[in-house]
């Protein structure tokens, strides 16, 4: 909510938590009318919650983040900045920083820059940070969304697809703290 770019939908799905995340969520709808709360009434897992999310966003751009990791505030900015100005590049990232469970830096992870690189980084690891992505809608529109049949590396698999016909391209700067205990 406190990103530099400020002219953002935010979907929050709360995918049938036990804790009291529905109450804090509700807490955020009634400050900033970005916000679109949706709840799950029974866990759904990552693909299925995903693909719920992708069918309520309405904007041309599309940028997730887990619920543990930290944008820095101006990830969106540099992002949309990138795509929005490039009509070739259809999915944008960047690098992130890895922090502990107190918040220290322990790491920077970084990503493939251009659409060759990301290309050919694509046979040996995930090209990109998927909480630092923001990729066209049409996208989805055009190649669907993520598989519900995968439990792990399902931005893998959407990146894959993607990739058969739109560019990709990373900024080589750390967007985004990844928490990692």
């Amino acid at each position: 909510l406190s990103q530099s770019f400020a002219d953002f939908e935010f979907i929050i799905i709360d995918d049938a938590s036990t804790d009291n995340s529905w109450e804090i969520i509700q807490k955020y709808v009634k400050k900033d009318p970005r916000i679109i709360a949706l709840k799950n009434d029974e866990n759904q897992r990552i693909c299925k919650t995903l693909n719920r999310w992708l069918e309520k966003a309405r904007w041309e751009y599309i940028a997730r983040m887990d619920s543990d990791d930290i944008a820095k505030n101006n990830w969106l900015q540099q992002v949309y900045d990138k795509i929005s100005t490039d009509i070739n590049i259809w999915v944008c990232g960047g690098n992130f920083d890895i922090i502990d469970e107190n918040g220290k830096k322990v790491w920077e992870k970084k990503f493939p820059e251009t659409d060759d690189e990301c290309r050919n980084a694509i046979w040996f690891r995930n090209p990109f940070a998927h909480n630092t992505v923001i990729f066209r809608k049409k996208c989805y529109e055009e190649l669907g969304g993520y598989d519900d049949n995968l439990v792990y590396a399902e931005d893998l698999d959407l990146w894959v697809r993607y990739w058969q016909k739109y560019r990709f391209y990373n900024i080589q700067e750390s967007l985004v703290q990844y928490r990692v205990f």
